[in-house]
């Protein structure tokens, strides 16, 4: 198992949830997870691996794709940097949300200003969400 590559993912994801909702709470996180609150802070802090069973569990909850699903199911050959593991979790989320298609495409419009209100007032996405994705983009 792969477990830095689930501690990114699911640091993408509640960083993803915050974003929707910036009051969205660990706790809350761990409710949709199936997992204790101590649980889901102990796996983010790299300080628990999860079982096997456990990241199954995860995985499903998160309707998390078959190709990221093998990537965390699968043992690392070599142990990655956090950078090239980040960088993966990036190119997940660049492809599984509109947005960043969108705002790849707004770039192209004449009146462009690569800032995050302008962005948030052009797609309808909150200020946060949209200095998150430009910060992503860029990382890429």
């Amino acid at each position: 198992m792969n477990q830095a590559a689930l501690q990114t993912l699911l640091r993408e994801q509640l960083t993803l949830s915050r974003a929707k909702n910036s009051s969205y709470s660990v706790r809350a996180f761990a409710k949709r997870l199936g997992l204790g609150l101590g649980t889901v802070s102990e796996v983010l802090a790299g300080k628990r691996a999860l079982a096997p069973k456990s990241i199954l569990k995860v995985l499903d909850r998160l309707a998390i794709g078959p190709a990221e699903r093998a990537r965390i199911l699968k043992a690392p050959k070599q142990k990655l940097s956090y950078e090239h593991t980040q960088l993966q979790a990036d190119q997940y989320f660049i492809l599984s949300e509109w947005y960043y298609l969108a705002i790849l495409n707004l770039i192209r419009t004449r009146d462009f200003k690569p800032t995050a209100s302008y962005i948030s007032e052009r797609l309808g996405i909150s200020i946060t969400l949209a200095k998150q994705s430009l910060e992503r983009l860029l990382r890429v």
